[in-house]
């Protein structure tokens, strides 16, 4: 099996390229192996946009931008609000205000950099499979909005 790293390279290299539904197969094995890594998740945001999926795109980097909140990484939360309200037309209100919240002047949470979930390390190994399952956007789409749901391991 290949390394994190190897399908990020790889998978980056094809989005680049325009080869848009190879990389969202290649982001959707990242997510189903290491559903904590955002960055997968929105880059599956991304392939969808490209796809011209945008509700599903949306609805991936709202989900992705509260994980962030959640989770300390909250200049990638406001890369996600921003562009899911600027690139996609969604709505990114309650993303900001969430920011605000968690993060604002009052905020233990600022400056804190120990209270962040950190993105695995990229020698994980990943399950390719060879050929995209019959709704690759649908299924992508779903486990890339829905993969931290259960996670209850944040940051205090």
């Amino acid at each position: 099996m290949p390394a994190l790293a190897e399908v990020r390279s790889k998978a980056s290299a094809l989005l680049v390229n325009g080869d848009v539904l190879p990389a969202l197969q290649l982001y959707d094995a990242i997510v189903r192996a290491v559903p904590l890594d955002f960055e997968a998740r929105m880059k599956v945001g991304d392939c969808l946009a490209a796809l011209g999926a945008k509700d599903q795109a949306v609805a991936v980097y709202r989900a992705v931008g509260f994980y962030c909140i959640k989770a300390g990484h909250p200049l990638s939360a406001l890369v996600a609000a921003r562009v899911v309200s600027e690139s996609l037309g969604g709505e990114a209100d309650d993303i900001l205000a969430s920011l605000v919240a968690y993060y604002g002047s009052e905020s233990e949470l600022t400056g804190d950099f120990a209270a962040r979930l950190r993105v695995p390390a990229g020698e994980a190994d990943i399950e390719v499979s060879a050929a995209p399952g019959t709704d690759l956007l649908a299924e992508a789409s779903e486990r890339a909005r829905t993969a931290t749901d259960s996670f209850q391991g944040f940051p205090e």
